[in-house]
Formats: C-alpha cells, sequence, structure tokens
C-alpha cells in the first residue's frame, strides 16, 4: 500500500493534473502527451495518463479496503493492528481525495465484476476523505498516546509504518488541505492552527537508487517524460520576478525548450528539490501551506487582515526559517486589501510554495482562474509572444478529467464524461 501510493501514486498526481494545470510541459513527442498537454476536448477518455492515474489511486484504495477490514475485525486491545488501521484510511483519504480533484464523481470504494462500484458526486467523495481521517485522527489519539500501548505502538512503527511519514501531523494536515477543498472553512482554520511545521512534524516519503526511486526524478531526469516549466508556468500576468528564491530552490532553467511544444523548461538537478535525485526524500506536505490554508480560510470568512496577516508568513519567510529551505524572502503584502485581491494573491503564492504537489488544477477551479472551453492545438513558436501564446495565457485545459474508458468497459455505472 505505502509502496505503491508513494511511488505510481505521487507520479501519476503530480505528472497528470500538472500538466493539465501547466506546471509541467511534455518532454516526448508521444500521442498520449500531446492529447494531455492540449487538453479540452482534444482529450480522450482512452488517454493512457488519465487511465495510469485512475489505476494508481484505485489500486492505493484497493489494498487499504483489504487493510481497513482486517484491522477492523482485530481485537481492541490490539493496538498495532488499530494503528495499522489508521494508517490504511490515511492512504485511502489521499488517494480519494487526488480523485477528487481530478474527476467530478468517483466510486468511493473499489466495486467487484457482480457488484459494480457505485459513483458519487465530489461533494460526496470530499465527505468521505473528511471521515477517514477524523476516523484515523481518533485512532492514533487512543492508541499513540496510551502508555499501556507503548510496546505494541512501537511495533507499528518500527515494522508496519514506513520510515519518515509522521502519521498523526499527516492526518492532522490533511483535514486542513481537505477541509478548505471542500469548502469548509473554519475547520480548515482550526486543523491549520494544529499542524506541527517545525522539524518535529516533518512527514516525507523517502526513496533509493534501485527498486523505489525518486518518481518524479525518474521521468524528469532519467527516463525523461516531463520537465518542469520555468516560471512554475504562470502567465505573464501572475509572474513575479522578485520571486527568485523559490524558482532556484525548485529547478534550473535548461538551455533547450520541452520536446514537444519547445516551451521553456528547466532541470530538478539543484541540491535543494525534493525531485533533485534519485534517492532524495519527498515531503508528504510541505510548511508553507499551512499558511496559505490559513490566509484563505481567513479570507473566504472575510477576515482580511487575519489572511494578509497569514499570507505574510509565506511571503517574508526565510529559507532558514523552514526546515526544507524553501523561502521567498519577499517583502510583505502591499495591494489592494478586498477580499478578491487578496483571494487573488493566495492563489499565486500557492502556485510557487506549492509547485507541484498536484494541487493546482483544483486549485485553479476553487479560485475561480479561467478555463477555455477547448484547449489550443497550435504548437507554442518562439516568434509569438507570450502574451498572445495560448501555452502561457491558458492555466488549465480541464475542469475535470473525462472518465478513463476501462472503467467504462467494466462498469455499468459510469456517469457521462464532463464537458470539460
Amino acid at each position: 500500500m505505502q509502496q505503491t501510493f508513494a511511488v505510481n501514486g505521487v507520479q501519476t498526481s503530480i505528472f497528470i493534473p500538472g500538466t493539465t494545470a501547466r506546471e509541467v510541459a511534455s518532454d516526448i513527442n508521444q500521442v498520449a502527451f500531446v492529447e494531455l498537454e492540449d487538453g479540452g476536448a482534444a482529450l480522450p477518455a482512452l488517454n493512457s495518463h488519465i487511465g495510469d492515474l485512475w489505476t494508481a489511486m484505485y489500486r492505493t484504495i484497493y489494498l487499504t479496503d483489504r487493510l481497513i477490514a482486517v484491522t477492523d475485525a482485530a481485537p481492541a486491545s490490539d493496538s498495532t493492528y488499530k494503528m495499522m488501521g489508521a494508517l490504511a484510511r490515511t492512504y485511502k483519504a489521499m488517494a480519494l481525495g487526488q480523485i477528487a480533484q481530478c474527476f467530478d464523481q468517483a466510486p468511493i470504494a473499489v466495486g467487484t465484476p457482480t457488484s459494480p462500484a457505485a459513483f458519487q458526486p465530489n461533494a460526496r467523495v470530499l465527505q468521505e476523505v473528511l471521515t477517514l481521517l477524523a476516523s484515523a485522527a481518533q485512532t492514533v489519539q487512543q492508541y499513540g498516546a496510551n502508555p499501556n500501548a507503548l510496546f505494541l505502538t512501537q511495533e507499528f512503527n518500527t515494522r508496519a509504518m514506513v520510515r519518515g511519514f509522521n502519521l498523526g501531523n499527516t492526518i492532522t494536515l490533511l483535514r486542513a488541505r481537505y477541509s478548505i477543498i471542500a469548502g469548509n472553512w473554519q475547520d480548515a482554520l482550526n486543523f491549520a492552527g494544529a499542524v506541527d511545521i517545525t522539524t518535529a512534524g516533518r512527514s516525507e516519503f523517502r526513496y533509493d537508487n534501485s527498486i523505489n526511486p525518486n518518481p518524479i526524478f525518474n521521468l524528469t531526469s532519467l527516463v525523461v517524460r516531463w520537465a518542469p516549466r520555468q516560471n512554475y508556468g504562470l502567465p505573464p500576468a501572475l509572474v513575479d520576478p522578485a520571486d527568485s528564491l523559490r524558482t532556484r530552490f525548485f529547478i534550473t532553467n535548461r538551455s533547450g525548450g520541452s520536446v514537444l511544444r519547445n516551451l521553456p523548461v528547466g532541470s530538478h538537478t539543484v541540491a535543494t528539490s525534493p525531485f533533485g535525485a534519485v534517492d532524495r526524500a519527498m515531503p508528504v506536505f510541505r510548511p508553507g501551506e499551512v499558511a496559505l490554508i490559513r490566509a484563505e480560510a481567513q479570507a473566504r470568512l472575510n477576515n482580511i487582515a487575519g489572511a494578509i496577516t497569514e499570507l505574510n508568513r509565506v511571503r517574508q519567510k526565510t529559507p532558514a526559517q523552514d526546515y526544507l529551505g524553501l523561502g521567498a524572502s519577499l517583502p510583505a503584502y502591499s495591494g489592494a486589501q478586498d477580499q478578491a485581491s487578496v483571494l487573488l494573491e493566495i492563489y499565486r503564492q500557492r502556485c510557487s510554495e506549492l509547485f507541484m504537489t498536484g494541487m493546482r488544477m483544483a486549485d485553479a477551479r476553487r479560485f475561480g482562474r479561467p478555463a477555455p472551453a477547448q484547449a489550443p492545438t497550435a504548437a507554442y513558436s518562439p516568434a509569438v509572444a507570450p502574451a498572445q501564446s495560448p501555452f502561457f495565457t491558458i492555466e488549465r485545459t480541464r475542469n475535470f478529467y473525462p472518465y478513463p474508458q476501462s472503467e467504462r468497459d467494466n462498469n455499468p455505472n459510469v456517469p457521462a464524461d464532463p464537458a470539460n
């Protein structure tokens, strides 16, 4: 379960919606990549990348459901099993959460040939994510802090859970993340306030140079399929030329453009990038996300002064103040102090601070960023000014993905594809 998500799940959740939201560019000229980069009506249900994303998440969900069934049946005294159940619910929440960010409807469990999975509306899927996380949090609180269960909890920590994964703090962060996505502003504010953003709260996926390589490094530097876009792939109007520290944290610019569209791209081969080496650990979450969740929640609740305070925690954060070394060192926000202006700045900071985390496609919808009726089909040309090129001005090419044809072929409950 843990390996499936940390390798295949993380890979597809970053590259697939990252292409749609313009964070990465296709670096190979193959039909599936052309379809994904063009998006819109040009992206068919048969596209292999959409199928890969769906399969990786539901493979994880299948494994989590098996673990949950076994651990729920274990005696209440067996804290190792109960903690394994909390871990399984957390991974199911991560997988379902990514599905909810990319698909308008989805099953919350894997079906069978005789009982095909029923599809649920997006809001119901997000509700299930939050329910899973609440249950996991209750279990961790009950068993993780119980001195009589200390020995068995140590057994769970050393023999069941992968190294580097901070279960309790990850659950709290995910509750904040999916509360904000679900529109539960006060819950998001409360949960974000409980996340430990010090080194003690660090949570990461760890990789090696053999069977579990860093999946992003693997497909941007070894078996090259994607490349990170310069300036986070943002349109010119959203690019802050002063935001150079964070840009250099993630990428170094590449002399040649992407293979498919000749777009300006970079490389992750920098010492600070979480994607910069085959065995480099990747954070499950970044500390700056916490302040950005709080900023958005405050803004949505119309506490503009509170939102700006949280926004400045990200803008003014130095690399030394972040255990990942990710900091912008920008001046305090000095723009208009109305809700729409502050939310736009929060979105811009999320695009930078949370670059290549798989969230921008959903962020763009939630923040009301413009989406075209259909994507461009013309190749990018350096002769065309960026302000006029659709590959720079269009921020996302789909609202939600079509459902994979493989699912439709085997499940009569698949609804009609969303228009865009």
